[in-house]
């Protein structure tokens, strides 16, 4: 993949946002004793957006540590984002994943949390990105150092079908119609494919780690035997 999409590694920033009343631990501070942490990857169609706390992510990422009392700190990646023309073509898959394996491992290695301490999130496209980190980790398990898996995922309205296998329901259902992303046609969500896929194209979408979701007769079959516990939201009038 790298090959193909001449993507290499690179060296990203990435934020700690502290819950109500614990804004004076140091960024990267060591774990307590049995803290857990939220690592947060961020919507955006891979395309936009970003892991700073001032912006949608970070009021994603509040909300939950306000209603869940065992965590305290979360862990905000600023993965890299894809571009596609009029720009210049950049960092089309697996840079994002690339990425967030490296949070991962800062996590684990760097700050010292135990993967079963570690609560893995996304929205949108973040959780498509959690989805593909957390499936590197159990098919990878123990290469060159691999850590284990997080202890649980949590995915919000994650993008899981990047094959479009189920645009033609999703508009027979009128989904689109109240969607936040509005119509699947829109020049937006196809620059986000060109983005995020590139030279890999269509074919590209039918890989399990992109398209896990995907009811297209040509992707690549897709088992999640040894993935975390898991929980999905999504909303019953989204097309995701």
């Amino acid at each position: 993949w790298m090959s193909k999409t001449e993507v290499a590694t690179a060296r990203i920033p990435a934020y700690w946002l502290d819950g109500t009343g614990h804004d004076s631990t140091p960024a990267g501070a060591p774990p307590a004793n049995g803290e857990r942490v939220l690592y947060h990857l961020h919507g955006g169609g891979y395309v936009r957006m970003s892991a700073s706390p001032k912006d949608m992510a970070g009021d994603i990422i509040r909300g939950i540590m306000q209603h869940t009392p065992s965590i305290t700190r979360a862990f905000s990646l600023e993965y890299r984002l894809a571009s596609a023309f009029p720009d210049a073509p950049a960092n089309a898959f697996p840079a994002a994943l690339l990425d967030a394996i490296a949070g991962y491992l800062y996590l684990v290695r760097d700050v010292g949390f135990a993967p079963e301490d570690i609560i893995l999130s996304g929205d949108s496209a973040g959780g498509n990105l959690a989805l593909a980190l957390a499936r590197y980790l159990v098919e990878n398990p123990g290469v060159d150092g691999m850590p284990a898996t997080p202890r649980g995922l949590l995915l919000l309205s994650p993008w899981v079908d990047l094959s479009g296998s189920h645009d033609q329901q999703a508009i027979f259902d009128g989904l689109f119609k109240s969607d936040y992303l509005s119509l699947p046609s829109t020049t937006v969500r196809q620059h986000s494919l060109d983005a995020f896929l590139g030279p890999l194209g269509h074919d590209g979408s039918l890989s399990r780690y992109i398209s896990p979701a995907s009811i297209d007769p040509r992707a690549e079959p897709v088992s999640f035997e040894g993935f975390p516990c898991t929980f999905v939201s999504g909303g019953g009038g989204e097309s995701f």
